[in-house]
């Protein structure tokens, strides 16, 4: 496994934490950083997921006109 899947799941298993105590912005900031890293698309809807059903938004922009 090289550096950025390693990186990758780390921040997935912190946004899962972060998603059992109820903190979904958080959760989502990891789901995207192990997107980010990775490139892997499981992590990206696992994110998108979390936004739709939590109406959690992501962003500067979003937070701020939301």
């Amino acid at each position: 496994m090289n550096k950025n899947n390693k990186e990758a799941l780390s921040h997935s298993w912190l946004g899962d934490c972060h998603k059992k105590t109820g903190d979904m912005q958080s959760a989502i900031n990891c789901y995207t950083r192990a997107y980010e890293v990775s490139g892997n698309e499981l992590y990206k809807k696992e994110r998108d997921l979390l936004e739709k059903e939590h109406g959690v938004k992501k962003g500067f922009f979003a937070r701020l006109f939301s």
